[in-house]
């Protein structure tokens, strides 16, 4: 497609479409003017509304309200939209934080633990980077914490060992 549109769908990213399919579905009443849209070559995403020619020149009557105890959607705050397309780092951050948890686990076991503790550390930091690169930020505490408990992992082992040759390699 030449003209492909993204748009977000009560807060979740959907697309690529034609912009006449964009158009269909304003029209329609399935996209709003406050859903989010974007297209290669806009520096952000912005508000449908703003889009010339999106929707028809009389505007469509205003949704019904939600039923009563209906759960609105995530309002999403502070991190711009990830870029279409782009790797989600979620799973590299939960496994950081999960090895890092399991080199914790295993400190009797000093070669295995010391495996792990590493391994949370590699994961975090490629993820916090991944992160970093995409806009994504799904997933990011758990990749700080991976980063931090695998630090803090190998620091204890390192004084372990220090404290064990001290003691008894004398």
């Amino acid at each position: 497609m030449a003209d492909e549109w993204f748009y977000t769908d009560n807060g979740v990213q959907a697309g690529p479409v034609e912009f006449s399919v964009l158009q269909q579905m304003a029209a329609a009443g399935k996209i709003q003017p406050s859903e989010l849209v974007w297209k290669q070559g806009m520096p952000n995403w912005t508000a449908a509304a703003t889009i010339p020619g999106l929707f028809p020149a009389a505007p469509s009557p205003a949704p019904a309200s939600p039923p009563p105890g209906a759960v609105p959607p995530p309002v999403l705050q502070g991190y711009p939209m990830p870029m279409p397309g782009a790797r989600s780092y979620f799973r590299m951050a939960r496994n950081s934080m999960i090895f890092s948890l399991i080199g914790l686990a295993c400190f009797g076991l000093f070669g295995l633990g010391f495996v792990w503790g590493i391994l949370g550390i590699i994961f975090g930091a490629m993820a916090l980077s991944g992160m970093g690169t995409t806009g994504d930020k799904r997933g990011q505490g758990m990749a700080v914490i991976g980063l931090v408990l695998g630090i803090f992992d190998l620091l204890i082992r390192f004084t372990a060992l220090g404290v064990y040759l001290h003691r008894f390699h004398r």
